[in-house]
């Protein structure tokens, strides 16, 4: 019996690189095909306290494009604060004289 299930990778707060990801699994017509499909597919893959964070999109999606809404509402909630993490921030060194 052929397993028609289809493997997201691991959930990961950098969000583009994450939904381009779980984009590139969702082609695969055979075992996702619907919008519903997609939708549920994520959020099966989030954890527990990510989906607590967009759980207004999961308990209400709109009737249609369910994954739009759904990978749009983890981009708002973590792209900025992604970048805010995990990017390289400038610094200044200050050296002070020492007393003379």
């Amino acid at each position: 019996m052929e397993n028609n299930r289809t493997c997201l990778p691991p959930f990961s707060y950098d969000i583009h690189t994450w939904v381009t990801h779980v984009q590139a699994c969702l082609t695969d017509p055979v075992t996702v095909n619907t919008d519903q499909q997609k939708y549920l597919a994520v959020v099966k893959a989030l954890l527990t306290e990510v989906a607590a964070l967009i759980m207004n999109t999961i308990v209400n999606p709109p009737e249609e494009n369910k994954f739009t809404a759904i990978t749009s509402a983890l981009s708002t909630k973590y792209h900025y604060n992604y970048y805010i993490l995990y990017q390289p921030r400038p610094f200044t060194i200050v050296l002070s004289e020492g007393a003379g």
